[in-house]
């Protein structure tokens, strides 16, 4: 961990009288991301400890062991059997956790090897340290960025009037799987009628009229989210007024974001322009971006600061008729957002 980020991490277990902060893993169906922010690895079993005073420490099976300490930035050391075990050496009296990851069993289990330990939830501890990108993190997220737009300018090649959305879908999938990438996200493929639902799965309806594509790619653990919304056959003047006033106000939402502000009140000024079709914008303006695609976020408001990643995706969706969502990365500078997520967001016309 960077060292500023420490330091607030070890401020907050000093200000609650807690010896340290314990972070685990315990099977790929669930995993804690603050593993992976410190460890800056998977690991599908592992603990961290991140003492009120020193360095913090991974600890990890056997059979993990090697590959992990090889990449970690902090120290790591083979873990017992029961990674528990390795909590004797030192001071239990309080406890702070992740309770959003940090289970019932695995309370029970902590308190069966520590009898009278106390247990303290971290709060939103780390949505205030993962807030605030690193040099080395906002390299990684303009990286994702532009692979993504790589692979989004082979995906328009194969986009026709005669496939579904199950076969765009799929196809986005093999595109990326080529580059050697994961996916951030199950991508969205939504059209017609079906993009009037923000999360819609993709089915076997054939692409026609507004079509929706939402996706992104992780590189070395760092996401991208685009959206883009094509048109499938041929719009009409109305079709094309529609899409240009929600550019505009997308790019406006952009122009808006910058240190100091708060998002709440970007977004405010986003919904005033659409006018009578705020009423069909039915989700936020965007979110945090990083190591989860829906990267954690304090619960006070947020205002922007520099070295903040977010997206900026209004959207317009008429129930069972159309729906169009236009979606860029940005990062904020000293004065401004610098947009991660370069391809083109004129209207392309799919014949």
């Amino acid at each position: 961990m960077e060292p500023k980020k420490l330091r607030e991490v070890q401020r907050f277990l000093a200000e609650n009288n807690c010896e340290g902060l314990l972070l685990v893993n315990s099977g790929w169906a669930k995993r804690d991301p603050n593993v992976f922010y410190v460890l800056q690895t998977d690991v599908e079993n592992g603990l961290v400890w991140i003492p009120r005073r020193g360095r913090p420490c991974g600890v990890i099976p056997g059979f993990e062991y090697v590959r992990v300490a090889r990449s970690s930035p902090i120290p790591v050391e083979k873990g017992p059997r029961n990674l528990f075990e390795w909590l004797k050496r030192v001071n239990k009296g309080r406890v702070a956790v992740n309770g959003a990851f940090f289970s019932l069993a695995e309370q029970s289990q902590l308190r069966r090897f520590f009898p009278g330990v106390h247990i303290k939830d971290s709060g939103d501890v780390f949505a205030r340290v993962r807030l605030v990108k690193t040099e080395d993190e906002l390299e990684k997220l303009s990286i994702a960025a532009r692979l993504t737009d790589k692979i989004f300018a082979g995906f328009m090649s194969e986009l026709c009037v005669d496939i579904t959305e199950e076969y765009a879908r799929k196809k986005l999938l093999s595109l990326i799987a080529e580059q050697g990438l994961e996916v951030s996200f199950d991508p969205i493929v939504a059209s017609g009628a079906n993009a009037a639902v923000p999360h819609h799965h993709a089915d076997a309806t054939k692409l026609a009229g507004f079509t929706v594509l939402d996706w992104g790619v992780k590189y070395k653990g760092y996401c991208s989210d685009i959206t883009r919304t094509v048109f499938v056959g041929r719009p009409a003047g109305k079709d094309r007024e529609l899409y240009a006033r929600l550019l505009r106000v997308q790019e406006l939402g952009i122009r808006e974001s910058c240190p100091n502000a708060q998002v709440v009140d970007v977004e405010r000024k986003v919904r005033k322009n659409l006018g009578k079709l705020s009423k069909f914008f039915i989700h936020r303006l965007g979110h945090s971006l990083g190591i989860e695609v829906h990267d954690v976020t304090p619960s006070s408001p947020v205002v922007f600061q520099k070295n903040m990643v977010w997206t900026v995706e209004p959207g317009v969706y008429i129930p069972n008729k159309l729906g169009i969502r236009i979606e860029d990365d940005i990062v904020i500078t000293r004065s401004r957002a610098r947009v991660l997520t370069k391809f083109p967001k004129e209207l392309i016309v799919i014949k």
